[in-house]
């Protein structure tokens, strides 16, 4: 896993801790939600049925959302768990990290669990709009 180490936004930007939309709750994703993640990482399937990822654990995982969360500390990149509005199971991630094409100032990236596919598209419209209004990304590179 890489560790982005070069702030993303300004200083004086305030990085939102919560977005509420109308099927989810994006939070930042930090090791206390290990466990809802790992749950729904592990539920990522291939065209066959098989684990994306079946060596993976949950200490794997921890230790992965650890990055995450230092890099999100560092303003380096921003990772947020989407979250049922309940907040008891996670549907997916939302990633949005430095842009190695110089065209764009930040890449934005999605995963939705397979049963939850049905709200991707008014996932990412909502998404778009938030980064829209609130971000200071000039060209945001969405790839979901």
């Amino acid at each position: 896993m890489a560790m982005y180490r070069k702030p993303i936004v300004p200083d004086t930007f305030e990085i939102p801790q919560e977005l509420i939309l109308t099927t989810c709750t994006l939070l930042p994703l930090t090791i206390d939600i290990s466990e809802l993640d790992y749950e729904a990482v592990m539920d990522n399937v291939d065209e066959n049925g098989n684990p994306l990822y079946p060596k993976h654990t949950l200490y794997q995982n921890t230790v992965d959302l650890g990055y995450h969360q230092k890099e999100f500390q560092k303003r380096a990149s921003f990772t947020y768990t989407i979250l049922n509005n309940n907040r008891d199971e996670c549907l997916g991630c939302l990633y949005m990290y430095p842009c190695d094409d110089m065209e764009y100032d930040v890449e934005i990236d999605m995963w939705i669990r397979d049963k939850y596919s049905n709200m991707k598209e008014d996932i990412m419209e909502e998404v778009k709009e938030w980064v829209k209004n609130v971000w200071p990304f000039k060209k945001p590179k969405f790839i979901f």
